[in-house]
């Protein structure tokens, strides 16, 4: 198995409620930060790399600040139930979120609707580090450098696909963002369908009225099975 680093990376945020300022008291003096325990919510389960960062953090922050410093799990929707939690907070600065592009640059244009908006609901703390991404190929694959792949590609268009995790991930864009910048067109394939391939199973697309159709078409010809056969349930 061949590996090669792609320019596109998964950049770590750290964000805050954007309605946060120094906390004034009722006489006009700045209060001290923090007041109580920080919590950074994560929107991955725990033991991903996302949720590695936020406890990495978690020790340094608590060891500089003096306070309590917790991870908070908040998994699901790719990051919108967490980064809507965080949205919904106190505007104190004792709520942080920790997330990915894909929860703040690409969650919201694909999804719609969303219930916050990353502009107005937050405010950029710090980029915490990147994370590549790696192109795999096949070791039967003669490629010595990136721009052997891209070739056997563009020899062989409309034949070559790369696997991801699926429709709008982040590895899906950056397979994108490969063929826009080196002018190809690999098909991408998410990793759910390589399991079905892997199980023996071969992926269909369909929807409900080629769905539908099919059905017709096997109660037919079962049915016409046998009946010619004069099979009959016991």
């Amino acid at each position: 198995m061949q590996r090669t680093m792609l320019h596109a990376s998964a950049i770590t945020l750290l964000t805050i409620s954007a309605a946060v300022s120094t906390p004034v008291s009722a006489q006009g003096n700045a209060m001290s930060w923090p007041q109580r325990p920080i919590r950074i919510v994560v929107g991955f389960p725990p033991g991903g790399g996302i949720d590695v960062v936020a406890r990495l953090l978690a020790v340094r922050l608590s060891d500089s600040l003096g306070q309590q410093v917790v991870v908070d799990n908040r998994s699901g929707a790719n990051g919108i139930v967490a980064t809507d939690i965080v949205a919904k907070s106190n505007a104190d600065g004792h709520t942080l979120f920790i997330g990915t592009t894909g929860n703040l640059s690409v969650n919201p244009v694909l999804a719609a609707n969303l219930p916050f908006n990353i502009e107005r609901d937050f405010a950029p703390i710090m980029q915490t580090s990147s994370v590549p991404f790696l192109l795999y190929m096949n070791s039967k694959v003669p490629a010595k450098s990136l721009d052997d792949p891209i070739a056997h590609v563009k020899a062989n268009a409309g034949k070559v696909n790369f696997y991801s995790a699926g429709n709008g991930s982040l590895p899906q864009l950056a397979g994108e963002l490969l063929n826009n910048v080196a002018g190809i067109k690999a098909m991408n394939i998410p990793e759910t369908r390589e399991k079905f391939i892997a199980q023996g199973t071969d992926p269909v697309d369909s929807n409900p009225k080629t769905f539908a159709a099919f059905m017709i078409a096997e109660s037919a010809k079962w049915a016409r099975v046998i009946k010619d056969a004069n099979i009959w349930a016991d």
